[in-house]
């Protein structure tokens, strides 16, 4: 266990030092679990859906990115494991900005209200953090040359199958 606790947590720090939208996505998925668990418990079954919501992707975040710590890492590059927590990265960074703006809440609230407008306005930050968080970046999968990762996996699976 202490082998994959060290080597899962060198795999986080590596899959985050070069990205500082997947850092901030993982502070604030840390500090909305703590912060969403207690307001929950405080509000009980009067919670909000945004509250309960918020607290949930938080959690997914936390626990997903706790998962490849504690299984030791993966020897492929780009921190696949940590890609599908991405787009619920948005969502507690989402809700602390509306904890902290109270201007920013009554112009969210004017958007959701307009649903399809506020569906364009989401689609864009969350393709933004799934295009610039990873390093090396998805934007440039030619110059950053992906094939080496597609060659282990063959070679591990031709390994596995014999």
């Amino acid at each position: 266990m202490g082998y994959n606790l060290v080597e899962g947590l060198r795999y986080l720090y590596k899959s985050t030092s070069s990205s500082w939208p997947f850092r901030l996505g993982l502070v604030a998925a840390g500090l909305v679990s703590l912060l969403g668990c207690l307001k929950l418990r405080r509000d009980g079954s009067g919670a909000r859906a945004e509250d309960v919501l918020a607290t949930t992707a938080a959690l997914a975040v936390s626990g997903g990115s706790l998962a490849p710590v504690l299984a030791g890492g993966d020897h492929f590059a780009w921190g696949r494991f940590f890609q599908p927590l991405w787009p619920l990265m948005a969502v507690p960074l989402w809700w602390l900005v509306r904890q902290v703006r109270p201007q920013v809440n009554a112009e969210a609230t004017r958007l959701v209200q307009d649903r399809s407008w506020a569906a364009q306005a989401l689609f864009l930050p969350l393709f933004a953090l799934l295009a610039f968080a990873n390093e090396p970046s998805w934007l440039n999968l030619t110059k950053d040359n992906i094939e080496p990762e597609f060659r282990l996996a063959a070679e591990g699976r031709r390994l596995g199958s014999g």
